[in-house]
């Protein structure tokens, strides 16, 4: 597969501008409609060392990638960055001269994002803010409290699942701790 397939879909048209099965780790993908494009996760990253390519190899086709999103960010209206892993955007000062040519769509830097994607999303802000020679002011993370989503689900906890029963319960808790 090479990044000229596409898929369209009556009106829209999505193509795959570089994914882990075309030789650099990303997810990127362009959505476009007679109305807009939009740009989603613009970045990649080197393949881990399990994929059988030689070092050489990967590092080619990863400047591929990286040449290929960049072109196409050049064209977007819309650029999404859904989260801060550095194989969904790109954080140097070219690429972020490229972003303010477009509408951002970014993940909330705030809410539902772990310590290193916070710490990630604010060196991103910090660059975009200096390449577009403005200054910006965070906050540390927030904390916030939410009903648990458990208490929602009445029915569906309130199956009995056997064997599994237990292991349900210990991930729950589980998740509990971590929400």
């Amino acid at each position: 597969m090479d990044g000229s397939m596409m898929v369209l879909s009556g009106e829209m048209e999505f193509r795959l501008i570089a994914f882990d099965s075309m030789g650099a780790k990303s997810s990127c993908t362009l959505v476009k409609t007679p109305d807009t494009s939009i740009l989603i996760d613009p970045g990649a990253a080197i393949m881990q060392k399990s994929f059988p390519l030689q070092d050489p190899e990967k590092q080619f086709y990863l400047q591929s990638a990286i040449k290929q999103i960049k072109e196409e960010m050049k064209k977007a209206e819309h650029i999404v960055l859904s989260h801060y892993h550095f194989d969904h955007y790109m954080i140097d000062e070219e690429s972020c001269e490229i972003y303010l040519n477009s509408d951002m769509w970014i993940k909330d830097p705030n809410r539902w994002i772990n310590h290193s994607q916070w710490e990630r999303s604010r060196d991103f802000l910090q660059l975009m803010s200096k390449v577009n020679k403005t200054d910006l002011k965070h906050s540390p993370p927030g904390q916030k409290q939410y009903k648990d989503p458990v208490e929602c689900l009445p029915i569906a906890f309130s199956k009995y699942l056997g064997n599994y029963q237990e292991r349900r319960g210990e991930l729950i808790s589980n998740w509990r701790k971590r929400f």
